[in-house]
């Protein structure tokens, strides 16, 4: 949650092309999907946390 765009965390299974690979991961939820290349090197998130894949996905913003 300390990066820039993330909106929420969870777990679940990885997609790729919208496609899920029945593969488990960690879920960051952003309310923009931004390409890499367009981010401060500090804003971009890892490809994996403590060993386990991490899925940017596009959500929007949440409310109350």
């Amino acid at each position: 949650m300390a990066y820039p765009n993330v909106v929420g965390t969870g777990i679940g299974y990885r997609r790729i092309a919208g496609k899920p690979t029945g593969e488990l991961c960690l879920v960051a939820l952003v309310s923009q999907k931004i390409p890499a290349t367009q981010l401060a090197a500090d804003a971009v998130l890892p490809r994996k946390l403590g060993g386990i894949v991490l899925d940017v996905v596009e959500s929007g913003d949440f409310s109350i």
